[in-house]
């Protein structure tokens, strides 16, 4: 964002207007070849996450012994993998019409796409962070692992990952369209 505002308005600088500054530099004739290429990576991207993220949850929901469901750390690349999932599904596809259609997409489009970018980043984080808590303690206290690291303490903590990061998200963004 620096890039686009100036050093000097990086912190004062809202979602809003760091999106109309972009849509300026992109509407220009010179950057739409940039905006079309954009386009077609952000649709190439958003195909392979989904693919992916939905054969691992295909894998872990159709296993038949049922073991890839009762590891706690299965569960929190599961729960990766949806968040990863919504990332394809939702913010790929609408950064590709948003930046196919630039001047002419739904003002709101651009904003939506950083509200729901933000939101699915901070939940891979919180997951990607779950994990790691989940990997120390496999490693550190091998013999305590099993007692610590539940299915329930991972289901606990991962709804609460979504519930908390998503939620927090949602208000702040609300907060800074109503201010």
């Amino acid at each position: 964002m620096a890039a686009l505002l100036g050093h000097m308005n990086f912190w004062n600088a809202s979602v809003q207007s760091a999106i109309d500054v972009f849509i300026e530099e992109l509407k220009a004739p010179e950057s739409r070849g940039i905006a079309t290429i954009f386009g077609f990576i952000y649709s190439l991207l958003s195909l392979i996450t989904v693919v992916g993220n939905a054969l691992v949850i295909i894998a872990v929901y159709k296993d038949p012994l049922k073991i890839l469901k009762n590891s706690p750390s299965n569960l929190i690349l599961l729960s990766l993998s949806e968040a990863d999932l919504i990332v394809g599904l939702m913010i790929g596809p609408g950064a590709a019409v948003w930046f196919f259609r630039i001047g002419k997409a739904a003002p709101s489009l651009g904003y939506i796409i950083v509200i729901l970018s933000c939101s699915s980043l901070v939940v891979s984080v919180g997951n990607v962070l779950l994990l790691t808590i989940d990997r120390y303690y496999a490693l550190a206290t091998p013999l305590k692992y099993r007692v610590i690291i539940t299915k329930k303490t991972v289901t606990i903590a991962s709804s609460a990952i979504w519930l908390f990061l998503y939620f927090t998200s949602v208000l702040y963004h609300g907060w800074e369209i109503n201010s």
